[in-house]
């Protein structure tokens, strides 16, 4: 079989899968960010695990630390996962001591609160956020950070699901 050409700006993009392999879409800046955000999530992962964290487990401290009074439920909605996967990562938080649960009263539903090691997790992980974004800027520096910065919220509102994209203001 032969090897199509793909990608219509003629641009040369390297997009290569997990195992190596280039893919049919090479020449497509979207599969190429696609292939980018695995690449970023993996090292993002891989440097947090060091930590206790995943990413879910960091959204969520993120969310409990930003002051508003969450239950579970409220976890849940907030993160856009369900109730039980919820559930799973306040308990899995609770053991590593980063959350702890308290009730206003009798009845009342339990507010979930960052603790102090919890709060050391999320330093942890803004110094991993911030070495990574670093050396991602260092790799590339004639390109800005606000360019970038720019690109991905072009790329995060214009590409919502019906909405076609319109490129940068």
């Amino acid at each position: 079989m032969g090897r199509a050409e793909c990608g219509g700006s003629g641009t040369a993009l390297s997009a290569v899968d997990t195992q190596g392999v280039e893919s049919a879409f090479a020449g497509y800046l979207a599969m190429a960010l696609v292939e980018a955000g695995r690449s970023a999530r993996r090292r993002i992962e891989d440097e947090l695990a060091d930590y206790g964290l995943t990413l879910r487990y960091l959204d969520a401290l993120g969310h409990l630390a930003r002051g508003a009074e969450l239950s579970g439920s409220d976890l849940a909605r907030r993160m856009g996962i369900t109730a039980q996967s919820a559930h799973a990562t306040i308990l899995r938080l609770e053991d590593l001591g980063a959350v702890e649960r308290s009730r206003t009263g009798r009845g009342r539903r339990a507010l979930l609160d960052v603790t102090g090691a919890g709060g050391e997790m999320l330093t942890a992980a803004d110094r991993v956020l911030n070495s990574l974004d670093a050396r991602l800027l260092d790799a590339v520096p004639d390109v800005r950070d606000g360019e970038v910065r720019r690109l991905v919220a072009v790329l995060e509102t214009d590409a919502a699901p019906g909405k076609e994209p319109t490129g940068a203001d």
